[in-house]
C-alpha cells in the first residue's frame, strides 16, 4: 500500500490523480477535435477552390 504523504489518504491521492489525468484526457480529446475540423474545412476548401 502507498504511505501516507502529508496526512492525505490513499483515496484522496487517487481521486486526485484521476481528476488530473482526467483533465489532461480532456485537453488531448479537445486537441483531437480541433485537428480533425481543421483537416476537414481545409479538405473543404481544397475540393471547392481552384476556379
Amino acid at each position: 500500500m502507498m504511505a501516507k504523504e502529508d496526512g492525505k489518504t490513499e483515496k484522496t491521492y487517487r481521486s486526485e490523480m484521476h481528476r488530473k489525468q482526467r483533465t489532461k484526457n480532456i485537453a488531448v480529446m479537445l486537441l483531437l477535435v480541433g485537428f480533425c475540423v481543421l483537416v476537414y474545412f481545409i479538405a473543404i476548401i481544397r475540393m471547392g477552390g481552384g476556379d
